[in-house]
């Protein structure tokens, strides 16, 4: 019978040591079955917790050799023979006895998760949802409550002051679970965000890596839940909510909508389509309005045009009996600035406005396409409560919002668009228009690489037709190219200047609402950057990445972008020198800040090829720049200036 040498931590709270024991084993023994053979032979009061010794109690958690395993599930024969094994309680909890913690921290973590709501039974008093949905989150059952991907996380481990509002790796999954529930409707993103601290997570799959039931901890449910819920901490969904994330993607549905056009840039497309719109034309004087209007005949609606929803509450859409009171109207409209919920604070100039047959609507619903992130798949949603803000509805009254998915390679079919004509109450003739324009508008939504196709009110007329009020289209910028009558349809009047500016120079730039102008080269390092300001207790005023191979004149213009925006009080330049060499970037922000006059002061934090060279020209530069030694150095110093 082979002997293991087997050191053993025996001590309390107070302390303790490894002791050796040299214990007989027998094939086909693991870890734990030594421990008990140590117990019965040796140690008879060695403190151990164990339960089934199945690999399903999650019980017998312990470090061996120091990596986090369950004793139960790592078998004696995957040690060389003669190799010393060393067995020590998971270290992240207090220490209890010997090989036993104290892991209620966990339960009181548990405890805090908010449960399941479901929504109401159908109609018929049945739930229904699709397969997919309960298989996406099976995985996460298998969760034994081991607790080693606690033990792993380095914010529960290291930073005692965090824990307090920390969840770690194992609530983050169940977290992502009931988000991801298909009959949830329980709103826990202020729970994620703060007493659950999502944020605080770096996702470097170290949890993964030691779960003992292969749970993708990482991939399948921190980064979705991150997605989802972090906010605030996570640039990532300032960058998102920058652009003006549209009605139905609010109603809980990711999808990001970078390019929009107006309604009637919207209408002439769906007229194409095949989709049923009221006739109407664009004007941008009142006299065009006059003129556009008596073309139509009878009662018409004046609406501006404007990349914002909310126009009729804010006096953007008016009613005229004739192509007089139609002139008096787009007068009334045009050159207005338009404030809505959904404008910069000072609102938004009206330039154009349409001119349409006014409808008799006896009926208003809703409709839409986008993309479910979650679920990799198109999405056609359709509810009876059309005409109002839909991510009221779909937050108070879920069970009134249909859902369909679209197959990868059939699309929406026949079946699927009847089922949400059916759900929207409508019968006869109105019902088999409605199934036709949902494929129409679906078909559109395709072929034109949208990320959104958006019909609020989609409308039943008096008269029995089936028309599509209102439309919004955004489009997805990284198929733009093969759209090329699409990127004509652009308004950069509807745009911040500043964007526009970037835009012409090949820079990526969002404006943000801080003080301290960040100037990175590569994404991956502009979100590192707006994480490190952000713990330093500052504000990103920007996302700005200048490239891997920015040039001067690039530089220059960053710094000019930069410059033009009255809520920088000071830049914080972090560049990892690699495509971008260090002398290259010292010599842009020398020329740029001489030819520019810059007052600004800035902080200049560069590391990679060439970095001596840099920072030498700079300091030999004669100009007024604070050098940092790492990125928490720049950017406690950039805020530190930003403040004055």
């Amino acid at each position: 019978m082979p002997t293991v040498s087997m050191e053993v931590f025996r001590g309390d709270g107070g302390g303790g040591e490894f002791k050796t024991y040299d214990v007989d084993f027998d094939e086909g023994m693991v870890v734990l079955d030594v421990i008990h053979r140590l117990q019965a032979t040796q140690a008879r009061d060695l403190a151990c917790r164990w339960n089934c010794k199945a690999g399903k109690c999650g019980s017998c958690s312990a470090e061996i050799n120091g990596k986090p395993r369950l004793m139960c599930m790592t078998r004696m024969n995957t040690f060389a023979p003669g190799e010393s094994i060393s067995v020590a309680p998971i270290r992240t909890f207090p220490l209890i006895r010997d090989l036993v913690t104290d892991v209620s921290y966990n339960y009181e973590k548990a405890k805090q998760v908010p449960p399941l709501r479901l929504k109401p039974p159908e109609t018929d008093g049945t739930y229904r949802m699709m397969q997919e949905d309960i298989d996406r989150i099976q995985e996460f059952h298998k969760c034994i409550e081991c607790f080693l991907c606690q033990d792993v996380c380095h914010v529960i481990r290291d930073h005692e002051e965090k824990k307090k509002n920390f969840a770690g790796p194992r609530f983050f999954i169940k977290l992502a679970g009931l988000d991801m529930h298909p009959l949830d409707t329980r709103d826990r993103s202020e729970f994620v965000r703060q007493q659950a601290g999502v944020g605080l997570c770096n996702i470097t799959k170290c949890c993964t890596e030691v779960c003992p039931e292969h749970i993708h901890i990482t991939d399948n449910g921190i980064i979705p839940l991150k997605e989802r819920m972090a906010d605030g901490y996570d640039p990532i969904v300032w960058l998102l909510r920058k652009f003006l994330r549209p009605p139905a993607v609010q109603a809980g549905l990711e999808a990001p909508a970078p390019m929009k056009i107006h309604e009637y840039q919207a209408k002439a497309l769906l007229r194409e389509a095949g989709v049923p719109v009221p006739r109407g034309d664009v004007a941008r004087t009142p006299a065009d309005a006059r003129s556009v209007a008596q073309g139509l005949g009878g009662r018409v609606v004046v609406k501006a045009q404007v990349h914002a929803g909310g126009r009729g509450k804010a006096g953007g859409i008016k009613l005229a009996d004739d192509p007089a009171a139609a002139e008096g109207a787009a007068r009334q409209i045009l050159g207005m600035r338009l404030k809505t919920p959904q404008t910069p604070p000072e609102g938004i100039e009206v330039r154009a406005v349409l001119v349409e047959e006014a409808s008799a609507v006896d009926r208003e619903l809703y409709l839409s396409m986008t993309l479910d992130r979650a679920r990799g798949a198109h999405v056609v949603m359709a509810s009876e409560a059309g005409g109002m803000d839909i991510e009221e509805v779909a937050a108070r009254t879920p069970e009134k919002v249909l859902r369909e998915w679209a197959h990868p390679a059939l699309g929406v079919q026949d079946f699927q668009a009847r089922h949400l004509a059916y759900g929207l109450a409508l019968a006869g003739d109105q019902f088999k228009q409605a199934v036709a324009l949902i494929r129409s508008l679906f078909a559109l939504y395709l072929t034109r690489d949208c990320s959104l196709a958006e019909v609020n009110p989609l409308v039943v007329t008096k008269d029995g037709r089936v028309l599509a009020l209102d439309a919004k289209l955004s489009f997805d910028d990284s198929a733009l190219w093969r759209h090329k009558d699409i990127i004509a349809l652009r308004d950069v009047n509807e745009e911040d200047p500043l964007d526009v500016e970037a835009s012409k120079h090949g820079l990526n730039y969002i404006k943000l609402d801080g003080n301290v102008g960040c100037m990175v080269n590569g994404a991956g390092l502009a979100m590192a950057t707006m994480d490190i300001v952000k713990l330093a207790g500052g504000e990103p005023a920007n996302f700005l990445d200048v490239g891997g191979g920015a040039s001067p004149e690039q530089i220059e213009n960053a710094f000019r972008i930069l410059s033009s925006d009255p809520s920088v009080k000071a830049v914080f330049i972090n560049v990892f020198g690699g495509i971008l060499r260090c002398d290259r970037l010292a010599a842009g922000v020398i020329a740029a800040i001489k030819k520019l006059g810059l007052r600004l002061p800035v902080v200049v934090r560069m590391e990679g090829t060439n970095v001596e060279l840099g920072k030498q020209m700079l300091a030999d530069s004669g100009l007024a720049l604070t050098t940092a030694n790492d990125m928490g150095d720049g950017a406690k110093k950039a805020v530190a200036l930003a403040r004055g």
